[in-house]
């Protein structure tokens, strides 16, 4: 209470004031007394002393003596940046955008300089327009071959996208698709940040979390968009289908992931994975897409004869020696290309270890293996607790490149959501042993990415492989820990 406090002895005391030197009192001036020392003042939060403090029911008693609630919510607090971090991250965030500035128009030339200009012809790109020439010419797809020798080996839909780039000249051509296709990645980004923001409830800065999922796979970026690679379409094509089916907007969703397997069959896998999550209305949606895509465009532009004799010689050609065995790759005319498990820029499984062990059991053994990683993922990822759903499509991710018959470097760039999903587990998830895993995972990645570019011996060994698999099983460890946790609570 004001102006009057209980003492020991009983009654009220009255304030006690200082007395002038002729005896008169001083009533501006008191004298401290043991009533003051009982007077309780709001505490102070002191938010310099950690970096993050959680407040549960923050109590203040004022001088009335009333118990005032500020909050009953749990907070979380910050401490304000220094002006001097302010002033580093702003720095940093304007040097990586000039970075990436820079790299993009620096990787368009190269882009169009290896198809347009360069004498030995090393792009890819050059492959999709000599068969769009054939698709307007009305010659077989499947003949059709850049000055370099490189046949056409995609699915007949490809080569109807591939007309209006056939059209123009080269350097043009060239330039309109690596434009798409970086346009593509930087939208990829953005969408992936969006579905680890969702599922993790991530409130940080978003800037450096795709900056540092982007600088993971940059190597394999530069690659795929210096070969007018079709694996960056690709890669927003799943993304994109992910994004938006988790958005519910299963039919736009549903048309991208059936234009990633209409594109490179691999995307496949992520049938499965929704008939396994039991999401009947997308896995229908998404079948009906790939049934019309498929065989609606090329019969209005090649006839349905034509058609069907394309998808027929595809199936022969690529798709049926891709999953058969040595004689048939051998026997296929894109085997040294595409299906050779001696080329050193397959970093599948299954090629590894016929590299490693040059046994004929090698694809069985890889085969087994394979079927093992996705049991553990079923087993998994059927008790996992929502909030761990991204880390779970992200092993799905994982498995499908590094399990696949087929997979070169430039098909990492689909290892964005997987890298975004471990960059924040290694930043924020609450269990210290976690955080540390992760860390060490994307360490570990980084660092055969690096050496990997560089190294014919680690790329026949396959180092990106195993680090691969690495991440697979720290993804996997991750939900199981999670799960667990949220089991104890």
């Amino acid at each position: 209470m004001i102006g009057a406090q209980c003492e020991q002895g009983g009654g009220l005391s009255q304030p006690a004031y200082q007395r002038r030197p002729d005896g008169s009192v001083d009533a501006q001036r008191r004298v401290p007394t043991s009533m003051d020392a009982t007077k309780r003042v709001p505490p102070k939060v002191n938010i310099d002393r950690a970096p993050r403090e959680r407040l549960e029911l923050v109590t203040v008693v004022t001088d009335e003596g009333q118990n005032a609630t500020i909050d009953n919510k749990v907070m979380t607090m910050r401490p304000p940046a220094s002006p001097t971090r302010n002033g580093f991250l702003g720095w940093a965030r304007s040097s990586v955008i000039a970075i990436a500035v820079a790299l993009t128009f620096g990787l368009g030339w190269v882009a169009v300089y290896r198809a347009a200009y360069s004498p030995e012809h090393r792009s890819d790109f050059t492959v999709y327009t000599a068969a769009g020439h054939a698709a307007l010419a009305g010659a077989d797809l499947y003949k059709a071959q850049n000055p370099r020798g490189l046949s056409y080996v995609y699915p007949p839909p490809f080569a109807i996208l591939m007309i209006p780039f056939s059209m123009l000249p080269v350097s043009w051509g060239t330039l309109a698709w690596y434009a798409l296709s970086a346009a593509l990645t930087f939208w990829s980004l953005r969408m992936c940040v969006s579905l680890v923001q969702e599922d993790r409830q991530f409130g940080g800065d978003t800037f450096w979390l795709a900056a540092l999922a982007a600088a993971l796979v940059l190597p394999w970026f530069i690659q795929g968009a210096a070969e007018g690679q079709a694996s960056l379409l690709m890669s927003w094509l799943m993304v994109a289908g992910l994004y938006w089916q988790a958005n519910h907007r299963p039919i736009l969703g549903a048309t991208c992931l059936a234009g990633a397997i209409l594109l490179k069959v691999l995307p496949a896998i992520l049938i499965a994975y929704f008939v396994w999550r039991k999401k009947w209305r997308f896995v229908a949606a998404t079948l009906a897409m790939v049934a019309i895509g498929a065989f609606a465009p090329p019969a209005l532009v090649f006839g349905w004869n034509k058609t069907l004799t394309y998808w027929h010689e595809w199936v022969s050609v690529v798709a049926a020696p891709s999953m058969g065995n040595d004689q048939q790759h051998r026997d296929s005319p894109v085997n040294g290309q595409l299906l050779s498990p001696y080329k050193a820029r397959s970093q599948t499984l299954q090629a590894v270890c016929w590299r490693l062990t040059g046994a004929r059991h090698a694809r069985t053994i890889a085969a087994a293996a394979a079927v093992a990683m996705l049991a553990v993922i079923g087993l998994v990822g059927w008790r996992s607790q929502p909030r761990s759903e991204s880390l779970v499509v992200s092993a799905v991710l994982v498995w499908m490149i590094s399990a696949a018959p087929l997979s070169e470097f430039h098909y990492l760039l689909a290892l964005l959501l997987p890298m975004m999903a471990m960059i924040f587990v290694a930043a924020h998830e609450t269990d210290r042993a976690t955080r540390w895993l992760a860390r060490a995972a994307l360490a570990v990645f980084a660092v055969a990415s690096l050496l990997t570019v560089g190294s014919p011996t680690l790329q026949q060994i396959g180092l990106l492989c195993w680090a691969m698999i690495a991440l697979w099983g720290v993804l996997l460890t991750t939900v199981v820990r999670q799960t667990r946790i949220c089991g104890s609570d």
